[in-house]
This record gives C-alpha cells, structure tokens and sequence, in this order.
C-alpha cells in the first residue's frame, strides 16, 4: 500500500511539473494583445478605383481563462469593417482582417483610425477591469492626376492683320495640386500661313480640382487670298468661304496640348488631353472700308438736293400754320 501511494503521488508530481511551462507562458489575470501585419494602409480613389484598403491583424488571449474580446474601430470620415467581437480560450490567438473604405476623388491626405481589443467576459462571467489593447494605423490617400480642357470662346473672330488672344480653361480633376506643361501642337503649321503665336506661360500649377484660364497671343496674317494653297498648313487651316459682297472668311483652328507632370511617375499612365478651337479671319474687300472723312459724307451735289427737299419741307409746315 505504501508504493502504491509513493507511485501514484510520484505520477502526480511528473504530470505537474509537464503543465508547469504551460502555465508559466499564460497570465493569471485577464488581458489581450493585439497587432496588425502593417502601420500604413494605402487607397487608391482615381475614378475607377475600389477605394478600399485592407489590413490584416491577430488578437491573442494570453491569459489561462476563456475570454469574450470585444473589437472597436474609429476611423473619422472612413468607414471601417471588420469583425465586432472574437472569443478565445486561454494561450489562444485568431486573425482578422480590417477593411478601410474612402470614397473616390477624396483629397489627397492622410489619416489616424484606431482598432480597440476589450476584455468583456471571463469565463462568462462580466470583466469588471475591461481590459483594452489599441492599435493605432495611419490610411493614406494617395495622389491620382486628371485633366479636362475647353474652349472659352465658340468662335474667335478677327480681321485680317489683327491682334487677338485665344483663352483655354485647364482644370485639374486631380486630388491634390499638379504642374501642367502646355504647348500648342499646330504651332508650325499656323506659322506656315503666316500667323504669329505668342505663348507666354509654359506651364501652370493648378489646386486640385480648380479651373486656370491660359490665354495664348496670336497675330492673324495681313492678309488671305480666295482660292489660295493652304496645304502648308493643312494642320491648322479648315475652310474658307467668300461672301456675295467679296468678304473673305477663312476658318483656322488653334490645337493646345496639356500634359500632367505628377502623371509621368504616377503608376497607372500619362495624363495628357489636346484640345482644338476655332477662330475664324475675315478679309472685307477693299471697296467696303472708308479710307477718309469724306468717304462717309455725301457728295456737294447730294448734299444740294437734300437740301432743298428740307426747305421744302419747312415752307409747306409754315404755310397750313397760317
């Protein structure tokens, strides 16, 4: 009966001692830990974009009891998701993933969300010290480019020999502030009959979202002929037409080209847009302009006659008076 007794306490002690690295790994008292796989989450919010970006993080029980853990996520204007709650038994760890939306064109920027572990239940029984572990993430919104373009005026038109000025809108649909390269691209063209061009800004740097007004110098040719060879500047000539009284009109075109700079390191591809507007040149004949004074007033023997049609007039009002 005594080895009996002295085998099964030796027994006892060698199971004991088995358990004892087990328990000396987990914490008496409650508690939870919690991490993420990554500090910085990147979205992307260019216009077919999922802004969506996603995290993946693991919540452990590092305590020897069975734990209720209840998961808080604040996140300011994003919007969060993710599993609300986890339960584990004592020594245990699960992984989750944390979903963090934005919406697309946002701004450029970046922000703070916060993930909170908490300790609600023990064995079942309510937590009453509630214990919390956080983990603080920061979502960056990343730059996307974008650019539209537009003619300010329908139809610019001059006369022959003129000086006028073309204007374009250059709006940035970017989300954040973008240098734009400009030029026109039928330069030599209109060159070639005869224009002049006077771009005084290359570039242009442009808040995002907001429209810049870029206006472009042009001399038009002293003068056109009907029934000329345009084909030198195929590129920046379209039509001509003449009037019933001899009015030349000739139809041009003027082609400005506007490039993204942040697009030529940006990962998806290069911004750029071209657009074209009209701008049409009128030639009057030589015979409908007045070279003087008295090319606008009547001839001495016009000027006689008229007259007398005035006095005449006076006369026969004075006499039914009378």
């Amino acid at each position: 009966m005594v080895r009996r007794n002295c085998l099964v306490g030796a027994i006892t002690i060698l199971l004991f001692c088995q358990f004892i690295p087990i328990m000396q790994s987990q914490q008496l008292t409650p508690g939870v830990e919690l991490e993420c796989d990554s500090s910085t989450i990147d979205i992307e919010v260019y216009p077919s974009a999922d802004p969506t970006g996603v995290v993946d993080c693991t919540v452990t029980n590092p305590s020897i009891h069975f734990e209720d853990i209840a998961l808080q996520y604040q996140g300011g204007p994003l919007s969060i998701s993710g599993p609300s709650s986890i339960s584990l038994a004592g020594g245990e760890s699960e992984e989750f993933q944390v979903a963090v939306r934005g919406e697309n064109y946002m701004q450029k920027g970046s922000f703070q969300i916060q993930i909170d572990a908490t300790v609600t239940q023990v064995n079942g029984m309510p937590n009453p010290t509630y214990d919390t572990n956080s983990v603080d993430l920061i979502v960056d919104i990343l730059q996307f480019p974008g650019l539209q373009l537009a003619c300010l005026d329908s139809v610019l038109e001059i006369q022959v020999g003129e000086e006028g000025n073309y204007g374009f809108s250059v709006m940035n649909m970017g989300n954040f502030v973008d240098d734009f390269t400009l030029s026109i691209e039928n330069e030599d063209a209109l060159n070639n009959l005869d224009w002049t061009v006077n771009q005084d800004t290359n570039s242009v740097l442009i808040d995002s979202y907001y429209p810049e007004i870029v206006r472009i110098g042009l001399f038009a040719p002293n003068s056109i002929s009907y029934g000329a060879d345009y084909s030198r500047g195929d590129e920046a000539f379209e039509t001509q037409s003449l009037t019933s009284n001899g009015t030349i009109e000739n139809i041009y075109k003027i082609s400005l080209k506007a490039t993204s700079e942040y697009s030529k390191n940006w990962d998806g591809y290069l911004v750029s847009e071209t657009i074209s507007c009209t701008i049409k040149v009128i030639q009057y004949p030589e015979d409908s302009t007045f070279s003087s004074i008295g090319d606008i007033l009547p001839s001495t023997s016009s000027f006689m006659a008229i007259l007398v049609i005035l006095l005449s007039a006076t006369y026969s009002n004075s006499k039914r008076r009378l």
